[in-house]
């Protein structure tokens, strides 16, 4: 199976253009085909919810994939990785541990030089192991299970990825993140979120 994937994007700069157009390109190296979703001018507040209920609408697969435009699969960046194993580690990978661990409704990659201490939204014991670990919020990239949310909570501040993972909390479900699969955060550009005076950013390519 081939999951959907979801790149989404809200560049409000020529930078954060440049990088999200740079990340799309490294991210069709590795899954194809991949839905671009953009954010209309002025509305990259909402889009941070809208875009993951877009996925779920959207997904025709029981796991898709949602991903930020500053964020890439480190695989590519590994020497002497082919491309074709690159493409088959991340989504075989990936779909192996979300069939693995069912109680699981999102699992991210861990980003590179990262330490993450592994907690729950309640305090209980955290479920951990050599192939995954439990969080109460998790990353940029994330295998999600389609057909669990049937209410989506309200958007009361910029980010959403707390309340997508708390919806998915609330029905059962565990997130968390994979111990076996590796993503980079570039930083510098990607930083650049805040509006250029009268700039309208350009559709990204399809």
């Amino acid at each position: 199976m081939i999951p959907d994937f979801f790149f989404c994007s809200a560049p409000q700069s020529p930078e954060r253009y440049e990088r999200a157009c740079e990340t799309l390109a490294m991210w069709r190296k590795v899954v194809w085909p991949v839905t671009v979703l953009q954010a209309e001018p002025g509305n990259s507040f909402y889009f941070q919810s809208e875009r993951r209920k877009m996925a779920e609408r959207l997904a025709t697969t029981p796991i898709y994939i949602v991903a930020d435009d500053d964020i890439e699969p480190s695989a590519l960046r590994w020497p002497g990785l082919t491309l074709l194993k690159c493409q088959l580690y991340w989504l075989e990978v990936g779909l192996e541990m979300m069939e693995k661990y069912p109680q699981f409704g999102i699992l991210s990659p861990l980003l590179e030089k990262t330490t993450l201490f592994p907690a729950t939204v309640d305090g209980s014991p955290p479920f951990v192991n050599t192939d995954v670990q439990e969080e109460h919020n998790v990353g940029g990239i994330r295998f999600c299970r389609k057909g669990i949310i049937t209410e989506w909570p309200e958007q009361l501040r910029r980010g959403y990825d707390q309340e997508h993972c708390a919806a998915y909390q609330q029905h059962g479900y565990k997130v968390g993140y994979m111990k076996h699969l590796w993503a980079i955060h570039p930083g510098k550009k990607s930083e650049t979120w805040k509006p250029v005076t009268d700039y309208i950013c350009p559709k990204l390519p399809t």
